[in-house]
This record gives structure tokens, sequence and C-alpha cells, in this order.
């Protein structure tokens, strides 16, 4: 811009470089500065998993720069960043430039991301005559190897499994039937009834259950019939309840019959 004034002695001239700029029309000269804000739905997790994460700044933010201690990838321009991978056990900074045409913010979560080394367990167990294992599975009559997997969590977000190897090293089992001690007729699916567990064929059997009144709640000849803790249409009530069973089977062709006697608990 340039001024140039006179009289009548002369002339004077002022000039300006660059005096006045024209902005775009999408920039406003009085526009915030970003503010940088940002979470993760998770921020612990187990090796080799995987995060993302949620930008949650403020004041119109054009661009992002992430930086991710420790993982893969370690840095990220995009809004919401995911699949960023951890490989290696231990806690982890997290930071995020936001950036307009003012200007630019930073927010840096120091031990943000937390990444646990979850081992997972074999356990190798050796059963013999008169031991016992429950698991979710039949019971064997037969000596050898069995195998079966227990899977569990841990404090990661992922589930973890254990081995179990299983010898019976003895190959003369007995007929036995086993009966819990407890169960929980509550419907999660879990010892939701009582019954026994046998490894032999059973020739004649029958099973009475009592309260602690001797009133007689349940009764029934087939092994594979199992209480439910109800007694003409009403849930009994918690506590301790007596039963009996006499069965019949045959051990080295001989025709055996058995009494046994003992208590269970109900719980919900």
């Amino acid at each position: 811009m340039q001024l140039i004034v006179s009289n009548n002695v002369g002339s004077d001239t002022l000039l300006f470089d660059d005096y006045i700029v024209i902005l775009p029309n999408n920039v406003s000269p009085c526009a915030p500065l970003p503010t940088a804000a940002f979470t993760a739905p998770i921020t612990q997790t187990c090796l080799d998993n995987c995060l993302s994460f949620t930008d949650q700044s403020t004041d119109n933010p054009t661009a992002w720069q992430w930086t991710f201690e420790g993982a893969t990838p370690n840095t990220s321009s995009a809004q919401n960043p995911s699949n960023i991978c951890y490989s290696q056990a231990g806690t982890y900074n997290v930071q995020l430039i936001v950036s307009n045409s003012v200007g630019s913010d930073t927010l840096l979560f120091d031990d943000y991301v937390t990444i646990s080394n979850a081992q997972i367990n074999v356990n190798n167990i050796t059963l013999c005559q008169g031991d016992s294992l429950l698991l979710q599975g039949q019971y064997q009559n037969q000596a050898g190897t069995y195998y079966d997997t227990i899977y569990y969590a841990t404090n990661c977000y992922n589930i973890n499994q254990t081995n179990l190897n299983l010898q019976v090293c003895n190959n003369n089992l007995t007929c036995q039937l086993v009966f819990p001690n407890a169960f929980s007729p509550n419907n999660d699916g879990v010892n939701d009834t009582f019954m026994p567990e046998t490894n032999c064929l059973i020739n004649s059997y029958d099973l009475w259950i009592y309260n602690r009144w001797g009133e007689e709640l349940f009764w029934t000849n087939n092994p594979t019939d199992a209480w439910n803790g109800i007694y003409k249409g009403i849930k009994q009530e918690l506590g301790v309840y007596v039963y009996k069973v006499q069965y019949t089977t045959i051990e080295n062709g001989i025709l055996q019959t058995k009494n046994l006697k003992g208590n269970v608990s109900l719980i919900r």
C-alpha cells in the first residue's frame, strides 16, 4: 500500500509492503488453537494383542501425529488409529500432537498402555487307584494316558489354556460309583443336578434321597436320572441331605451287590 501527500511546498510518500493480507474463505484470523485429547477402549492386554485409539480433540484439528512407544507401528497420522500391536511386556507412553492452521497442541500419557506376559501352564498328573480328579468328561476304566484342556481367564483380555496329561496307572480298577458332595441347582449349567459318575456297567440300581427329617424326596432305579433339588414342584431349601444307593455289577465274572450312604449339600 502506498500513500502520497502534497501541499504548495512539496510532497511526501509512505509505502507499506504486505500491509493487507487476504485470507482464504475457510480460514478465520480468530480460529482457536486445537486441544489434544484421546482415549482407548482397552489399555491393558497381553502380548501380541493389538489396540485401537480414539481421537477426542477439540477446536477443529486438521492433522494428527501419534507416537506409540514400544508398538508396531510406532507412529500414525490417522485420526483414529487401530491395529497398534505390542510384542513385549511392559508399560508404554502414548503421545498425540494435533494441529490446524493456527497452531498445534501436544498430549502425552505416561505408562498409558500395560502389556502383560500371560503364562500357559502345563501340568502332568499321575492318578492311581483311589485317587480322583474331577474334569468335564467321563471316568476312564482302562489304563493309559488321557488328555484334556482347561481354559481360564487371567488379568489379560484373552483366554489361556492348561494342558493336562493324565496317566491312569492301575489296570485292575474295580467298579465304582462316585457321588459329588455338593450341587447347586441354579440353572447356571454347572453342577445343577445330583447324580453319580461311574466307570462300569451297572446291572441294577436304586437311589433314595432324604431330608433331615427322614422324608423321602427322590427315588430312581436309573443311574442316569438326576435329582434337581425339587420335591413336589417346590425348590428345596439350602442344607444337607442324605442319600442311600444299592447297586449290582459284575466284577471278575461274579455278580456283586454294593451299598453306599452319604451326605450331599444343596447350595444355590
